[in-house]
């Protein structure tokens, strides 16, 4: 088997995404059959949907490649997440997580709006579950399903203005539309493996939280 981790990013990543990044690597690396092969490959730039584009691109290049794993260079999870993923042999499957703002929201859609429907991962969310759109912080797939994309017109990632509610629709859920209603793959979230991820972020703290927390243990 032959493994690929594309990772976007901007000229700097997080400590503690490439610490996770490398307990992934040594753990993956001692954990799967003998002859397994695996690499990382990222692309620095601006703008995340055209890094996205070109990790693809590299990814179809390479007939060999079984199955590609997608971190965003923000992310932090457990060493055992690649593992956890390949064991369900689906076409396309990730995680939860939550945006990077107070009063955020998840990631994952139940259903693609607008408005949209948000998939929460609670504290009794388990297994598997099916959704619309997931983001790429990430995302395992099973390069065999995709390698149609050859095939199909791009932008396969793509920001697009909503002039119905005046939003954007991020690249991974129009590749996430793309993936369910041209290539026919259903997605879904593994809530196990969510609730052990996290999303790297800035925030300055102001005494306006020491007061909104006061008394909160």
């Amino acid at each position: 088997m032959k493994i690929g981790i594309f990772v976007p990013s901007h000229e700097n990543v997080p400590f503690a995404f490439a610490y996770h990044l490398a307990q992934l690597c040594a753990f993956t690396a001692g954990f799967m059959p003998e002859g397994t092969t695996f690499g990382v490959t990222g692309v620095t730039g601006t703008y995340t949907h055209s890094a996205r584009t070109q990790l693809m691109e590299a990814a179809l290049e390479d007939p060999e490649l079984d199955y590609a794993l997608w971190l965003d260079s923000d992310m932090t999870f457990p060493k055992e997440a690649l593992v956890l993923l390949l064991q369900h042999q689906l076409p396309m499957v990730g995680i939860n997580y939550s945006t990077r703002e107070v009063g955020g929201h998840p990631v994952a859609i139940k259903q693609i709006g607008p408005p949209g429907i948000y998939l929460p991962t609670t504290d009794e969310s388990e297994g598997l579950e099916e959704v619309e759109g997931i983001g790429f912080g990430m995302v395992l797939l099973r390069m065999s399903d995709f390698r149609v994309l050859t095939e199909t017109p791009k932008p396969w990632f793509h920001q697009e203005w909503r002039k119905k509610d005046q939003n954007w629709t991020g690249e991974d859920i129009f590749f996430s539309k793309l993936v369910r209603e041209q290539l026919g793959h259903r997605i879904f979230v593994d809530h196990d493996l969510s609730k052990e991820c996290g999303h790297v972020g800035q925030m300055t703290y102001r005494l306006q939280h020491l007061a909104a927390l006061e008394g909160v243990t």
